[in-house]
């Protein structure tokens, strides 16, 4: 891992954090953060967005779901 995608992760981090924390949306300050990480990593956009990105998107949303499902049935 070369410093600059150290840089890269530390500001996509920040980026988050204080992203969110002003009251901006969760899922957009994420993908902007993972713009970041691809674009000083010295990766390609697309192949990193559509492989990368959304691979683990689907993975979180797929585990996620029957846990928010089941939550908002209990919960009605």
């Amino acid at each position: 891992m070369t410093a600059l995608a150290i840089i890269g992760f530390v500001l996509a981090w920040l980026l988050v954090v204080v992203g969110t924390y002003k009251g901006h949306n969760a899922n957009y300050m994420c993908l902007f953060g993972a713009l970041i990480i691809i674009l000083l990593s010295g990766g390609s956009v697309a192949d990193g967005i559509i492989t990368t990105y959304m691979g683990a998107l689907a993975s979180l949303c797929t585990t996620v779901f029957p846990l928010v499902v089941l939550g908002s049935i209990l919960g009605r």
